[in-house]
């Protein structure tokens, strides 16, 4: 359950860093700006992905694969958290 709501955090600052890519992405139309867009998009869709392998494992296997999807998913949240405060600045 943990590895889920921390799942569900990268994604949901994936978004918020997409969002400010895309707004930065109208006024600058830099080709650093469209990478750094497409890399947050494709972070939102590997925390989606992640949630949904997190849900089917915790069901198929129980609680044995929690440890190393917290974990997994702790370290990710981290690395979002630290681009998200880059970013914000």
């Amino acid at each position: 359950m943990t590895a889920i709501l921390l799942a569900l955090a990268t994604t949901i600052l994936s978004a918020i860093i997409l969002f400010i890519y895309v707004r930065t992405l109208r006024y600058t139309k830099s080709k650093l700006t469209i990478g750094l867009t497409l890399f947050a998009a494709f972070l939102i869709i590997q925390g989606m992905l992640a949630l949904h392998s997190y849900t089917q494992l915790a069901a198929r296997f129980g609680p044995e694969v929690g440890l190393p999807s917290m974990l997994l998913s702790l370290t990710q949240l981290l690395a979002i958290a630290f681009l998200f405060i880059a970013t914000w600045q």
